[in-house]
């Protein structure tokens, strides 16, 4: 990295299915290379990652985690109370990413930390608002 530059900010996608990691891949690298993309399939790999344990002890954190809420070993909404238990991990931002908005989940997630709540299918539109949102606050347009 050039010095005084900005680094790129890190979004860290946890989700099982193979498709939506793949779109959500594809849309960031196609959309701006400011962004870099981190998967995992699960919220025990969720964990894992944001605790810099194991494989993952060398990554840095991430600036946001997008997180579906059903996932195998842990699910998000396991995840989340556990992100927010944790004072190191509690500021980072939460994009939730569910197959329903019910108005129990959509509480229940907020209750739990998110700061937004995108209904799937995840799709190239919805990620590029996320994107352009993050760009704004990065860079301060």
């Amino acid at each position: 990295m050039k010095q005084g530059a900005q680094p790129n900010t890190l979004i860290l996608m946890a989700d099982d299915d193979e498709e939506d990691r793949y779109l959500a891949t594809r849309a960031f690298r196609d959309y701006t290379d400011r962004i870099t993309l981190d998967t995992v399939e699960n919220g025990q790999e969720l964990l894992e990652y944001l605790r810099r344990e194991g494989q993952y002890a060398e990554k840095r954190r991430p600036d946001v985690v997008l997180l579906d809420l059903h996932m195998p070993n842990v699910d998000g909404f396991e995840a989340m109370s556990l992100i927010q238990a944790d004072k190191s991990l509690r500021s980072i931002p939460l994009v939730v990413l569910a197959s329903s908005e019910t108005d129990r989940n959509l509480a229940r997630c907020y209750d739990l930390g998110a700061n937004l709540y995108i209904v799937k299918p995840v799709t190239y539109e919805r990620l590029s608002r996320v994107v352009d949102a993050l760009d704004r606050e990065n860079t301060g347009i």
